[in-house]
């Protein structure tokens, strides 16, 4: 039986799977918790956006998908999903970002606080959505020029090596985005400073970093489409209308995304984590200075100052307990030895 590496020690690919596996089994409740106070809300509100801006005509195929009669309420019933989608996606982003607040303290085997990780995304909210906004920006921006060669030139080879710059560098944000969410979450700072620490984190390690947020993001994935697959099952085949079918769906997508983002942040914050260790030597020392600025609880031991020290006094003996002695007399008082 191998032994658990301790916190704050470099970590291996598999070590790092295997330590953020153990952080989500062992605060799994706490984790749970969090992930559905932050992401149930706003999938029920995208829901609700949905079943009241259907439009009409909207009937369901043979395959499962949703279908307009018309041009314009399929181009409709596209912008009503793609906004719920967008929803969704930030729900999940929020409910990351108090899960990274949470796994800080658990890295360290603390038993986190779901109420304390709320609160804290909470007051973090504009810098998150910032941060959202900024990546989206950061993984689009750039595939335009792309998109546009890709279309001019028409051959196979440029078609063939724009594809690959795209999923290289969609992969590349795949695994930016999550470590400076982290780094913003843990060390305080604004989105832009966000990106420009996970830039500088992840160019010590890149390859490995992203490999391991690749995996870990296919384990997720498939785990998210097993718990959907299972909750949506009877849920749809029943459902005989298109709301019905709607609300199907998006309770299967919010179920699976509550149980399978937990994982997924744990695996991204033990690797972040891993990053500043090698990077600049974090250690204990470090962690929980940051944990008492970020406003979570200190749970390093305060030194006692010993001037703040105050013993209770002698209190000089009664004449109740003071034993008498007849004709005693009182002892001599010292006196100072004779000067030769």
């Amino acid at each position: 039986r191998r032994a658990v590496p301790k916190p704050f020690s470099p970590l291996g690919f598999g070590q790092i799977m295997n330590q953020g596996s153990r952080i989500d089994q062992r605060s799994f409740r706490h984790l749970i918790v969090i992930s559905l106070i932050t992401f149930a809300p706003i999938a029920l509100i995208a829901l609700m956006v949905v079943s009241e801006s259907m439009p009409l005509g909207v009937v369901i195929d043979s395959d499962g998908n949703l279908r307009a009669s018309t041009q314009a309420s399929q181009d409709r019933l596209d912008l009503v999903l793609g906004l719920s989608y967008l929803a969704t996606f930030v729900g999940g982003i929020i409910s990351m970002a108090s899960l990274h607040h949470a796994v800080a303290n658990a890295y360290v085997r603390r038993e986190p606080r779901w109420g304390e990780s709320i609160r804290a995304s909470i007051r973090r909210l504009p810098a998150i959505i910032a941060l959202t906004v900024a990546g989206i920006v950061v993984a689009v921006a750039p595939l335009l020029p792309v998109g546009v060669i890709i279309g001019r030139i028409e051959s196979e080879a440029v078609a063939i090596g724009g594809m690959l710059v795209v999923i290289a560098w969609v992969t590349g944000v795949l695994a930016w985005v999550p470590i400076s969410l982290a780094a913003m979450m843990r060390e305080q700072i604004g989105p832009v400073a966000a990106l420009r620490r996970g830039w500088a984190l992840l160019r010590t390690r890149w390859v490995p970093t992203v490999a391991l947020v690749l995996v870990s993001s296919w384990i997720v994935g498939v785990f998210f489409g097993i718990v959907g697959a299972v909750t949506a099952g009877g849920l749809v085949a029943s459902a005989d209308t298109v709301t019905g079918f709607v609300a199907a769906l998006s309770f299967a997508q919010a179920v699976g995304a509550i149980f399978a983002v937990p994982l997924f942040v744990t695996i991204v914050t033990v690797a972040y984590f891993d990053l500043r260790v090698r990077a600049e030597g974090y250690d204990e020392n470090a962690h929980h200075d940051e944990t008492r600025a970020s406003g979570g609880i200190n749970t390093r031991p305060v030194p006692i100052d010993p001037s703040t020290i105050h013993l209770p006094m002698a209190v000089p003996p009664t004449n109740a307990h003071r034993t008498s002695v007849p004709n005693a007399s009182p002892p001599p008082l010292p006196t100072d030895p004779p000067v030769r």
